[in-house]
């Protein structure tokens, strides 16, 4: 199991529902609420990104039970990881924000096997 991303008030939006395919999840949070990885792994995208995401962080943790996780963080105010860099479970990454498309500070959380998203509830 991958932990929490952060320590939330509750949750605003559900993956996959609100008239469109969202991807992750977003749980409320304050700007500038600290921003944890979920599990173990490496750093692979990590700043500014022209995708609707903002500041983000995006993370490998290689294959896990026969899947390939990737872990991604958008929105965030700043990013204090960079590319490559290791993590481990429960380190700071980030602080939450409302960068790019985005209409509040909260902390969007996206968990992907195989390179398809899927429900992050299902590994929490």
């Amino acid at each position: 199991r991958i932990r929490l991303a952060c320590d939330a008030a509750g949750t605003i939006d559900f993956f996959g529902t609100g008239g469109y395919m969202h991807t992750g999840i977003d749980f409320g949070a304050t700007c500038g609420t600290p921003v944890y990885a979920a599990a173990a792994g490496t750093v692979f995208s990590a700043g500014w990104g022209d995708d609707g995401g903002g500041n983000r962080v995006k993370i490998s943790h290689g294959v896990v039970q026969g899947n390939s996780l990737t872990t991604i963080y958008y929105h965030n105010t700043s990013v204090v990881v960079s590319v490559g860099q290791q993590v481990s479970q429960g380190q700071l990454i980030a602080y939450s924000g409302t960068t790019g498309n985005s209409t509040g500070c909260h902390a969007h959380f996206e968990t992907w096997l195989n390179g398809k998203a899927v429900d992050p509830m299902l590994l929490l």
